[in-house]
Protein backbone atom coordinates (compact mmCIF):
# COMPACT_ATOMS: atom_id res chain seq x y z
CA UNK A 1 0.00 0.00 0.00
CA UNK A 2 2.70 2.46 0.86
CA UNK A 3 4.45 1.37 -2.73
CA UNK A 4 1.45 2.53 -4.22
CA UNK A 5 1.01 5.99 -2.64
CA UNK A 6 4.57 7.06 -3.33
CA UNK A 7 3.86 5.92 -6.99
CA UNK A 8 0.80 8.62 -7.18
CA UNK A 9 2.77 11.33 -5.16
CA UNK A 10 5.77 10.58 -7.41
CA UNK A 11 3.43 10.71 -10.66
CA UNK A 12 2.02 13.87 -9.66
CA UNK A 13 5.24 15.71 -8.93
CA UNK A 14 6.01 14.56 -12.42
CA UNK A 15 3.07 15.86 -14.10
CA UNK A 16 3.18 19.32 -12.08
CA UNK A 17 7.01 19.66 -13.01
CA UNK A 18 6.41 18.83 -16.45
CA UNK A 19 3.45 21.43 -16.96
CA UNK A 20 5.44 24.09 -15.15
CA UNK A 21 7.75 24.19 -17.99
CA UNK A 22 5.76 26.51 -20.66
CA UNK A 23 7.46 24.65 -23.81
CA UNK A 24 7.03 21.29 -22.90
CA UNK A 25 10.07 20.11 -21.24
CA UNK A 26 12.19 21.51 -24.80
CA UNK A 27 13.98 24.43 -23.66
CA UNK A 28 16.49 25.63 -21.76
CA UNK A 29 18.00 28.86 -20.61
CA UNK A 30 20.82 29.41 -17.89
CA UNK A 31 19.37 30.05 -14.20
CA UNK A 32 21.18 33.28 -14.47
CA UNK A 33 19.06 34.79 -17.26
CA UNK A 34 16.23 36.17 -15.20
CA UNK A 35 16.60 39.94 -16.00
CA UNK A 36 13.39 40.98 -18.01
CA UNK A 37 14.98 42.93 -20.55
CA UNK A 38 17.44 40.47 -21.71
CA UNK A 39 16.00 37.16 -23.17
CA UNK A 40 13.06 37.46 -21.58
CA UNK A 41 9.94 35.75 -23.36
CA UNK A 42 7.15 37.68 -23.51
CA UNK A 43 3.61 37.53 -25.64
CA UNK A 44 4.09 41.68 -25.60
CA UNK A 45 7.12 43.23 -24.56
CA UNK A 46 7.24 46.78 -25.67
CA UNK A 47 9.58 46.67 -28.34
CA UNK A 48 11.60 50.02 -29.60
CA UNK A 49 13.39 49.26 -32.24
CA UNK A 50 16.62 50.15 -29.96
CA UNK A 51 17.57 46.36 -29.24
CA UNK A 52 20.55 44.98 -30.51
CA UNK A 53 18.21 41.80 -31.31
CA UNK A 54 14.62 40.82 -31.17
CA UNK A 55 13.27 37.52 -32.14
CA UNK A 56 9.80 37.25 -32.88
CA UNK A 57 8.39 33.21 -33.40
CA UNK A 58 5.41 33.40 -36.28
CA UNK A 59 5.59 29.96 -37.07
CA UNK A 60 4.59 26.75 -34.68
CA UNK A 61 8.39 26.76 -33.33
CA UNK A 62 11.47 28.02 -33.68
CA UNK A 63 14.71 26.47 -32.15
CA UNK A 64 17.07 29.17 -31.09
CA UNK A 65 20.85 29.50 -29.63
CA UNK A 66 22.39 33.28 -28.88
CA UNK A 67 24.97 33.30 -27.14
CA UNK A 68 27.75 36.19 -26.40
CA UNK A 69 31.50 35.57 -27.02
CA UNK A 70 33.82 36.41 -24.59
CA UNK A 71 31.42 37.43 -21.57
CA UNK A 72 31.43 34.95 -18.44
CA UNK A 73 28.06 34.06 -19.11
CA UNK A 74 28.18 33.42 -22.71
CA UNK A 75 25.52 31.31 -23.40
CA UNK A 76 22.27 33.63 -23.28
CA UNK A 77 19.58 31.04 -24.76
CA UNK A 78 19.34 27.57 -26.19
CA UNK A 79 16.12 25.93 -26.76
CA UNK A 80 12.66 25.75 -28.33
CA UNK A 81 10.21 28.88 -28.88
CA UNK A 82 6.54 28.88 -29.64
CA UNK A 83 4.56 30.92 -31.55
CA UNK A 84 4.13 34.50 -30.46
CA UNK A 85 7.17 34.39 -28.04
CA UNK A 86 9.62 37.35 -28.22
CA UNK A 87 13.21 37.56 -27.00
CA UNK A 88 15.03 40.56 -26.88
CA UNK A 89 18.89 40.94 -26.23
CA UNK A 90 21.04 44.00 -25.92
CA UNK A 91 24.39 42.03 -25.38
CA UNK A 92 27.43 44.47 -27.29
CA UNK A 93 28.29 41.43 -29.95
CA UNK A 94 26.35 37.97 -29.77
CA UNK A 95 26.41 35.15 -32.45
CA UNK A 96 22.94 34.01 -33.29
CA UNK A 97 21.13 30.46 -34.53
CA UNK A 98 17.82 30.19 -35.61
CA UNK A 99 16.31 26.90 -36.99
CA UNK A 100 14.09 26.89 -39.52
CA UNK A 101 14.04 30.30 -39.92
CA UNK A 102 11.26 30.97 -41.56
CA UNK A 103 9.19 30.49 -38.55
CA UNK A 104 10.73 33.43 -37.27
CA UNK A 105 11.01 37.58 -37.46
CA UNK A 106 14.61 38.14 -36.92
CA UNK A 107 15.57 41.99 -36.10
CA UNK A 108 19.19 43.19 -36.02
CA UNK A 109 19.35 46.91 -34.97
CA UNK A 110 15.58 46.99 -35.84
CA UNK A 111 16.20 46.22 -39.48
CA UNK A 112 14.47 42.64 -40.45
CA UNK A 113 17.02 40.22 -41.14
CA UNK A 114 15.74 37.28 -41.84
CA UNK A 115 12.92 37.96 -44.54
CA UNK A 116 12.99 35.29 -47.33
CA UNK A 117 15.39 32.98 -45.32
CA UNK A 118 14.60 29.29 -45.73
CA UNK A 119 16.09 26.84 -43.02
CA UNK A 120 19.08 26.96 -40.03
CA UNK A 121 20.67 30.74 -40.64
CA UNK A 122 23.25 32.50 -38.21
CA UNK A 123 24.19 36.07 -37.58
CA UNK A 124 26.72 38.27 -35.68
CA UNK A 125 25.49 40.86 -33.82
CA UNK A 126 28.07 43.84 -32.74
Amino acid sequence: MLALALLIVGGYALIGALRSNPSGGLSSAPASNTAPQTGAASKAPVITGKEALVIKVTGPTAYVFVSAPGSANSLLFKGYLSRGDIRTYDAASMAVVVNPVENTNVFIHGTLVSKGATGKKSWTVG
